[in-house]
């Protein structure tokens, strides 16, 4: 995830419901811990965990090779028709298809038939 302390609700909210857990409909009234990516609550960043357009741009530029080998990669999990550009992007305002040299990995096919990772 790039911060310290992070975990992953693995099934998220479903499973959690699933569980028979509780859960809260109303808005928490202390808002000291709400994550902000600008806000001074967000916990810093994990060095060498994130990087900017700039670095996204240069390795847009690295062409696939068959072996797949390359320095860095950038993994595009949305489904294959949307990657491809075949199904319109649902979000207004992004464009169709993907950024060139991008691999696609689709997030449903990391997940199990419970939607477990």
């Amino acid at each position: 995830s790039g911060f310290p302390n992070v975990a992953v609700l693995e099934g998220g909210l479903p499973a959690w419901k699933a569980e028979g857990l509780e859960v809260e409909v109303k808005m928490p009234s202390n808002t000291a811990g709400k994550l902000s990516p600008r806000g001074p609550t967000c916990p810093k960043a994990l060095p060498n965990q994130f990087v900017d357009k700039d670095e996204v741009r240069k390795a847009s530029l690295v062409e696939l090779k068959p072996d797949l080998r390359r320095p860095s990669y950038i993994v595009d999990a949305r489904g294959a028709s949307r990657f491809d550009g075949i199904t319109p992007e649902p979000r207004e305002g992004l464009r169709s298809g993907h950024i060139p040299n991008s691999v696609n990995v689709p997030f449903s096919t990391v997940l199990n038939e419970k939607g477990f990772i």
